[in-house]
């Protein structure tokens, strides 16, 4: 099939695929279409087109396009299911405790992706997207929260169960070495199996300069630092066939062990009572070699709001000199410009390093920087571990270093009270589309925005222009405006008229 055929075909498909979405074909036409998709399935069974299939392929089976997706994924182990009741997914995905994943299927909206990202945690929600979309969140939240074991990780785990059940298995058989050593009358067979007990334990100048060579060959570990690797060098025993049993759980059981220190030791910080420990990040620019992530091991919400990075500019430096420091936090978005988690960075240098660390960072999660505040940790320290009350310290406390042209700021999206107190028609909203706000005294009311609130209700945060009671501005001169402007209203639209107004 040459590159034209293959065009023509995928185009054709599009088309099918339109035509079946639109729910406008009669039965005769529908059946016909679905048809003529499988056969261009048949035709184009190739890895080439594998992407373009998957989408035409839920138009025709939905469920067992996402089984088969899901199997053939990393983590097919940690699959809890698919399902298309929000109630028996929760029954399904809170039955282990330990983390893992399961998908969620309405027919309008498409796939929605369930994660536990810690064990005994409430579950994280993707978008309603398509597969390829939800399982690309699934990636990102992977990469953040490093709460899910591929596949092979699993098979190793088991494998490692399994030999420590053969090594507890040794005491049993150690007993025959015993007697066959007491006993001198013993037959030719015995001294053979005694031999075979106790040969084992020795290694030979060979086999050890096969351990050095193999310690000499293992490549460093540039991702997630490991502090132990173990090999396992298996012993061949000479051994005739009713014996073979035996040799072989004692040359597993006994096998030669070497502890491999990882390439970057595990080291840690210590952010008010908790002891943190860090990982090296090994991304792209050389001078992010020495960035490093912080986890928080108590407090695991932590993750869900903010990624916390650290700089280290020598192996020698030590914490006082870090936290001495300014500290950077930022606010990431996805490609759409949603908020995605706050970003803080200790130990830089200078703002301009910070900048690039921090763009470095969210390069690898394809996320952009909206905007990089200034603090001391002194000032940040006891607030970093609630989400409220470091979006407060941002927002009120940190300095500004640089922000996104046409750039607003984030709010919580609990901070609001969602009912409009003046109803009127809004425009359309996108991502960027940022909320317009009230506050009067310790409330914060939407005058504009709901179409902005019902684009996600998976957001932790959205985009906003806050306005003051205490500057003068009141819901009557709100009124007055709305009443003067052409319905739908814009949220700039709005906001603009509203400035105007003040400054006449």
């Amino acid at each position: 099939m040459n590159t034209l055929e293959k065009s023509l075909l995928i185009k054709e498909l599009h088309d099918l695929t339109s035509a079946l979405s639109l729910k406008k074909l009669s039965l005769y036409e529908t059946a016909k279409a679905k048809t003529r998709i499988k056969e261009i399935f048949m035709r184009c069974d190739e890895p080439i087109f594998q992407k373009q299939l998957l989408a035409f392929k839920t138009q025709l089976d939905p469920i067992q396009t996402a089984q088969e997706f899901a199997q053939q994924s990393l983590y097919a182990q940690s699959f809890r299911g698919f399902f298309t009741q929000v109630e028996e997914l929760e029954t399904a995905l809170y039955q282990q405790p330990e983390s893992g994943w399961a998908m969620l299927y309405h027919a309008r909206t498409g796939w929605q992706i369930w994660l536990i990202p810690a064990e005994n945690r409430s579950a994280l929600l993707s978008e309603f997207q398509d597969l390829e979309q939800t399982y690309r969140w699934l990636l990102e939240q992977q990469q953040q929260y490093n709460c899910l074991k591929t596949d092979a990780e699993l098979n190793q785990v088991t494998q490692l169960a399994q030999l420590q059940a053969a090594e507890q298995q040794i005491p049993q058989v150690l007993p025959t070495v015993a007697v066959a050593e007491a006993d001198t009358n013993s037959t030719t067979e015995n001294m053979i199996s005694f031999d075979l007990i106790t040969e084992p334990t020795l290694v030979s100048k060979a086999d050890s300069l096969q351990i050095e060579r193999t310690e000499a060959s293992q490549p460093e570990m540039a991702l997630e630092p490991i502090e132990n690797q173990v090999i396992a060098t298996p012993i061949v025993s000479e051994a005739n066939d009713n014996t073979d049993t035996t040799s072989a759980l004692l040359s597993t059981a006994q096998a030669t062990t070497i502890v491999k220190p990882g390439s970057n030791k595990v080291k840690s910080l210590q952010l008010n009572q908790y002891d943190c420990p860090i990982s090296a990040l090994n991304l792209v620019q050389n001078e992010s070699a020495e960035l490093y992530r912080v986890f928080v091991p108590e407090v695991p919400e932590l993750t869900q709001y903010a990624d916390v990075v650290v700089h280290l500019s020598t192996p020698e430096e030590d914490q006082q000199q870090v936290l001495a420091r300014a500290v950077y936090v930022a606010e990431q978005t996805d490609l759409h410009g949603k908020f995605v988690k706050y970003v803080v960075l200790l130990g830089a240098l200078d703002q301009m390093q910070a900048i690039r660390l921090m763009r470095s960072f969210c390069d690898q999660f394809e996320h952009e920087l909206a905007a990089v505040r200034e603090i001391s940790w002194e000032k940040l320290q006891s607030h970093l571990f609630d989400f409220d009350r470091l979006f407060e310290c941002y927002s009120h406390t940190a300095q500004v270093v640089w922000q996104q042209e046409n750039y607003f700021p984030f709010i919580p999206v609990q901070h609001v009270h969602a009912t409009k107190f003046i109803q009127f028609e809004e425009s359309e909203a996108q991502s960027q589309t940022p909320l317009i706000l009230l506050k009067e005294r310790q409330k914060i009311r939407l005058i504009h925005g709901q179409k902005r609130l019902q684009l996600s209700r998976t957001e932790q945060a959205v985009p906003h222009i806050l306005l003051d009671r205490q500057h003068g501005i009141s819901w009557q001169m709100i009124q007055k405006i709305i009443s003067q402007l052409q319905q739908p209203i814009d949220a700039l639209q709005l906001c603009q008229a509203i400035q105007m107004h003040q400054e006449n």
